[in-house]
């Protein structure tokens, strides 16, 4: 790999591209792709381009879920198809654990610098010690999950396949669950601490946008979001959410209900097609595009 292909420029910018279909995560100030393919690894970048380090994943599954970073404690935490959950130190790229799970992880984990959250498609979740990987607490769904849990305090929210959302509280006991309309969810929630947003496809003309209070599962508020999301979780900065469609990237305004007709601020259309979710790091997002002979790497300001 040439070095000049291990960067991306600022602006709307394609370097890097990969040899096969990435999934991204990212922090504050590292941005990190897993690659699925012949060789299962994480690659790190720095918001200027540069990659860090490159990690080979267990060759017992794939990574299909986002890598999940921690900046405080300076870990990353990603599940894999093998029914396993890696965690590596950030700046290096070392695997400091790994801890068997039932089921496979699919979606992103939700990590804290005291708890890693994962869900499995045998309905299963489970807490982790951040630290080496111990089991804190377990809890199961109706159905298998896709989604990636969200954390909210104590509260851990998840969606099963079914179309259910559950909370559950800190020793996996489950505080509420509610229909949230659909059987048909793309794979997780973004929150702004009083709100959660998910993407359904329940909607007559494409996909919605979904608030839903996170104290007690009720849904809010819901808006179109012009489109099909593509299977990606949404994301929250500030007072925005993000979604990210096949053909676009849509911010919405987050927060309690209002004029819904007003809720979307901008739309961007890559040159290509978007398959994985949208990251904020140094006051920019990190979206991967593909035109299909190549996947890419894409920063907006």
């Amino acid at each position: 790999m040439d070095e000049d292909d291990n960067k991306y420029e600022r602006g709307v910018s394609t370097p890097p591209a990969f040899p096969h279909q990435v999934s991204v995560g990212g922090g504050p100030d590292l941005v990190v792709v897993g690659v699925a393919g012949e060789r299962n690894e994480l690659r790190a970048y720095t918001v200027e381009g540069d990659l860090a380090w490159q990690t080979p994943t267990p060759a017992d599954g794939k990574l299909v879920g986002a890598p999940a970073y921690e900046p405080r404690t300076n870990r990353i935490c990603v599940g894999t198809t093998g029914e396993r959950v890696v965690c590596v130190e950030a700046r290096t790229g070392d695997v400091e654990w790994s801890r068997r799970v039932f089921g496979a992880v699919e979606a992103a984990p939700a990590v804290d610098e005291a708890e890693v959250i994962v869900t499995t498609t045998a309905g299963e979740i489970y807490g982790l010690a951040t630290d080496d990987g111990r089991g804190l607490w377990r809890a199961s769904a109706d159905a298998p999950i896709h989604c990636s849990p969200t954390a909210v305090g104590a509260l851990t929210m998840v969606l099963d396949d079914t179309g259910r959302l559950y909370g559950f509280d800190s020793s996996g006991g489950v505080a509420w669950s509610s229909d949230a309309g659909s059987a048909i969810l793309y794979p997780g929630l973004a929150t702004d601490g009083k709100r959660a947003y998910f993407v359904t496809n329940r909607g007559q003309w494409g996909d919605e946008l979904v608030s839903a209070d996170v104290q007690t599962g009720e849904q809010r508020w819901s808006v179109r979001t012009g489109g099909t999301a593509g299977g990606n979780l949404p994301a929250v900065v500030d007072d925005t959410v993000y979604t990210t469609g096949v053909d676009s990237v849509a911010a919405f305004a987050a927060g309690e209900v209002g004029v819904l007709a007003d809720r979307e601020r901008w739309r961007w259309h890559p040159d290509g097609s978007v398959y994985g979710p949208v990251v904020a790091a140094d006051g920019r997002l990190f979206v991967p595009v593909s035109d299909e002979e190549e996947h890419e790497l894409v920063a907006l300001e």
